[in-house]
């Protein structure tokens, strides 16, 4: 299979599985608070977020082995393939053994510190420990195979494998916590089933693959980054969250609940914006990794039109998300036990999203380039400037707002942070990888972040208040057709090479121009 088909069977198949998540997301977590309260909720996602630091152990090994997997697998050198898989499961082994040991200690000591409203120790404790031993078994099985299918630009193999156990789950989950069963038979269940569909990865691994061999002498050069990996691991972690956290520790469960209902809904949409980069990363490394000139103008012509369409649809959705965001958020925590409508959060939660947009394109040139050691103290100075804003602005906001302005404290330390980082991905990757001017990046930016002002302008004058679920779907299938068209327009217009290149492969693709071929 070419990397074309691959790339869109990866996009389909990823499409349909966020597509699935979505729409179980909107209805387990309701079903979840109103069955066992916020409080739970907020004990969910805190612990949640504690296990992504936990998995700080893999020491950056997944993320330096997968960009060295990028050219073997490309030159269908399955030798050196498998020496490098065979040194990463050598230190996936071990950091199994002592995710276990830190996760059972986790366990013990968080419901001494954290109280969680009308919850016994022992069930505290336990649901940490249910809940995050998926992880530490992924470090002894799955962990490696995931490399390997991404290196192959096969992630619909994950996709699909994926969606299934996700659809299985969600719905074992659904039915138990509607026959009122105690949270932690809910969790087990959860586990349990992921552990069965564990062996059907082995299973199609080994039959997409039939060379895959750990047995291979290792090579430990493909983890030679593995140190500098990890310190853009616990810069992002720490980025991604400390904002849950310092609301654990400086404000209540509730509020926890409320950023995480936010981040739910924001994620929702999220995902599916991802799906676009992550489906055609594999042709990224591939193609930078292969291409022998210094420039790589091949490479830079794929990103930069990569970059174009994917900025020009994401800031499209989330300014549709923008205007539907509250509206939703209203039906959808109708009845629960705290309120949840507060109108700044849109504009915080946005502006971080949209960032993040502005510079996934040359953000994945770092990675594909294998630029982690000498990018590692900028991704530390953002975590830093995170994590001092935030706890500054959390205690400022409090003395203003109350208790809720810990939620806004938490989210303006994010922005600051990214505001800084945002702009030196953008000149380093461009001037230092790529070795051109970075003006081409930021005219795509600042176009899609004027469009998405004047959506915010002209939203002032618009209200929406669908009286039901099936309005709200109408609602956002009227304004995407407005307003995401537009910014695809506009972004072509400003960016006539790219555009003539993204619609001139479309052309060629369309079923009358092959018959004429």
């Amino acid at each position: 299979m070419n990397r074309e088909k691959k790339s869109l069977l990866n996009f389909s198949t990823s499409l349909f599985y966020k597509i699935a998540t979505i729409v179980i997301g909107i209805v387990l977590p309701k079903l979840f608070i109103t069955s066992y309260g916020s409080a739970i909720n907020g004990l969910q996602a805190s612990v949640t977020q504690i296990f992504s630091y936990i998995t700080l152990l893999e020491a950056g090994v997944g993320s330096a082995t997968l960009q060295s997997l990028f050219k073997p697998v490309a030159e269908g050198n399955h030798e050196k393939a498998n020496a490098y898989l065979s040194a990463t499961t050598k230190y996936y082994d071990k950091i199994g053994i002592v995710y276990f040991l830190i996760l059972t200690a986790l366990a013990a000591i968080y419901p001494l510190i954290v109280t969680v409203d009308n919850t016994a120790y022992l069930t505290v404790f336990a649901f940490i420990l249910i809940t995050g031993a998926l992880n530490g078994i992924n470090f002894f099985y799955l962990a490696k195979l995931k490399l390997l299918i991404s290196a192959e630009g096969d992630d619909y193999i994950v996709s699909t494998l994926s969606m299934i156990i996700y659809l299985c789950s969600s719905a074992c989950k659904i039915i138990l916590i509607l026959l009122g069963s105690n949270i932690l038979i809910v969790q087990g269940a959860f586990l349990s089933i992921n552990l069965f569909f564990t062996f059907c990865y082995y299973l199609v691994a080994k039959k997409k693959y039939p060379w895959l061999s750990f047995r291979e002498k290792p090579d430990f050069s493909c983890v030679e980054q593995k140190n500098s990996v990890l310190l853009h691991k616990i810069a992002s972690l720490i980025f991604q969250n400390v904002d849950v956290l310092l609301l654990t520790f400086l404000c209540d469960l509730k509020i926890v609940s409320i950023y995480t209902m936010y981040k739910l809904v924001v994620n929702m949409l999220t995902t599916i914006v991802a799906t676009f980069g992550d489906s055609f990363h594999f042709v990224f490394g591939q193609t930078f990794n292969t291409e022998k000139t210094e420039k790589k103008p091949r490479f830079c012509g794929i990103i930069d039109c990569f970059n174009v369409y994917y900025s020009a649809i994401a800031f499209g959705l989330f300014a549709v998300m923008f205007l539907l965001i509250l509206p939703f958020m209203r039906l959808y925590t109708e009845g629960m036990d705290i309120n949840y409508i507060y109108p700044v959060l849109p504009y915080l939660y946005l502006t971080i999203e949209l960032l993040t947009v502005g510079r996934e394109a040359m953000m994945r040139t770092i990675e594909v380039a294998g630029h982690f050691k000498k990018t590692q103290w900028r991704a530390v100075t953002e975590a830093g400037i995170n994590v001092s804003v935030s706890i500054i602005a959390v205690f400022v906001c409090q003395h203003f707002f109350g208790e809720v302005g810990g939620l806004y404290g938490v989210l303006l330390g994010t922005i600051i942070a990214m505001l800084y980082r945002t702009l030196d991905i953008n000149i380093y990757a461009n001037k230092r990888i790529l070795q051109r001017s970075c003006a081409k990046t930021f005219k795509v930016f600042f176009t899609n972040a004027a469009l998405f002002a004047a959506v915010c302008f002209l939203a002032q004058n618009v209200t929406i208040a669908p009286d039901g679920y099936v309005s709200f779907f109408l609602y956002g299938a009227v304004t995407t057709l407005c307003i995401l068209p537009a910014f695809i327009l506009i972004q072509s217009l400003v960016n006539p090479t790219e555009a003539k290149a993204f619609f001139g492969y479309i052309r060629k693709k369309l079923p009358f121009n092959r018959a004429q071929r």
